[in-house]
C-alpha cells in the first residue's frame, strides 16, 4: 500500500504481496521524428501561449540541422531496450509501452516490433 492510503505513518510504504501487472507504461513529453513533424510539435507545446507563427517558424529552423529528430525519442527508446534486457534476464515478461505527449494527439505504440 502507499503512505497515501495508509491507516497510520507507522504502516508500510508498500505492499508486499505478489502483484500482477499487463505492462509497463513509459511516457515522456517526446518530441518531432521529423521536419514534417517540426511545426505541429511547436504549436502543440506552446498552444493558449499567443506565440505568433512565424517566431514559431524561427524556432523550427533551429531543428533543420539536425533533420528535425528531437534526440530524446532515441534517448527513450534505449532506455526502454535496456529496461527490456534487465527484465528478461531477471525472468519477468511484461510488455512496454512508450507514449509521448508532444506529438498532434497522444501516442502509445508497443517498443517491440
Amino acid at each position: 500500500m502507499s503512505i497515501y492510503g495508509a491507516q497510520s505513518v507507522d504502516s508500510p510504504r508498500h505492499d508486499d504481496t505478489a502483484q500482477t501487472y499487463d505492462a509497463l507504461l513509459f511516457l515522456s513529453f517526446g518530441g518531432p521524428e521529423g521536419m514534417d513533424d517540426v511545426m505541429p510539435f511547436l504549436r502543440n507545446v506552446s498552444r493558449g501561449r499567443n506565440i505568433p507563427d512565424a517566431r514559431l517558424a524561427e524556432v523550427a529552423h533551429h531543428y533543420e540541422g539536425f533533420g528535425g529528430v528531437s534526440p530524446i525519442n532515441a534517448q527513450n527508446r534505449a532506455l526502454i531496450a535496456a529496461m527490456e534486457a534487465d527484465f528478461a534476464a531477471n525472468g519477468l515478461h511484461l510488455p512496454i509501452y512508450f507514449g509521448t505527449a508532444t506529438g498532434i494527439r497522444w501516442s502509445l505504440t508497443p517498443s517491440r516490433k
